[in-house]
């Protein structure tokens, strides 16, 4: 691998990785910032109206990589090898994190 292009081209091949998957992320993120500020034109951020962090950038992959495994991880917990469904979490809106909380708990007394 010599690139990320190269990378992004290989983990299409050989399937989904959550660990790729949030590294890549945290690299197309900082790709972003440079080109909105770099070849955009906008005016790059002042130290009276901003902070930057850019000594952290190894830490914030390494970061994003443990956050991967992590995802991995219980994504092996939950969903069964023989599974179907390639999805194995869900994305619900418009009610409160106490609701949800409730919800959730009623949902698992159910199912043990």
């Amino acid at each position: 691998i010599t690139s990320i292009v190269d990378l992004l081209s290989r983990s299409r091949e050989s399937g989904p990785s959550p660990v790729l998957e949030s590294a890549l992320t945290c690299i197309y993120q900082l790709g972003c910032f440079i080109h909105f500020y770099g070849d955009l034109g906008h005016d790059y951020p002042t130290p009276s109206n901003s902070h930057l962090v850019g000594l952290c950038t190894v830490e914030a992959i390494v970061i994003a990589l443990r956050l991967g495994i992590c995802v991995f991880r219980v994504r092996e917990l939950v969903a069964s090898a023989d599974s179907e469904s390639t999805c194995w979490s869900a994305l619900v809106s418009g009610i409160s994190e106490a609701e949800a909380s409730r919800l959730i708990d009623e949902y698992s007394s159910k199912k043990v």
